[in-house]
């Protein structure tokens, strides 16, 4: 059991060094659909790797057969990946926003005003 259980973990410290990757890979230019914001779209594509990896903790941690194991060695090491990454990406939304305040303090009020009166959709007939 204590076998099974390290290799578990194993697989949820890869996992969280594979999200890690893609994030170091992407940051710069993450995989926005057309129609997404350039800051939003970006900080919703950190949420869904933020949400990939929170899923999975969650269900390493409601797992009562490795949680009768106790604390090993194994999930120290997947607990540290897990609050490193979900720091990493925390960071990087809250220095997303505040890069998007940033630009919003360049805007004159004439051109902020022009841009929040452009419709963002509109009714087909």
């Amino acid at each position: 059991m204590e076998k099974k259980a390290a290799e578990i973990y194993g697989l949820f410290v890869k996992q969280c060094q594979g999200i890690r990757q893609e994030f170091d890979t992407m940051r710069k230019s993450p995989p926005l659909r057309p129609n997404e914001p350039q800051y939003a779209g970006t900080a919703l594509w950190a949420r869904s790797l933020s949400t990939v990896v929170q899923s999975a903790w969650l269900q390493l941690t409601s797992s009562r057969c490795l949680e009768e194991l106790g604390r090993t060695r194994e999930a120290e090491e997947a607990s540290a990946h897990f609050n490193k990454l979900m720091g990493t990406l925390g960071d990087f939304k809250t220095q997303l926003y505040q890069q998007w305040v940033d630009t919003l303090a360049t805007l004159d009020s004439a051109e902020l005003h022009r841009r929040l009166e452009q419709p963002l959709i509109k009714k087909v007939s």
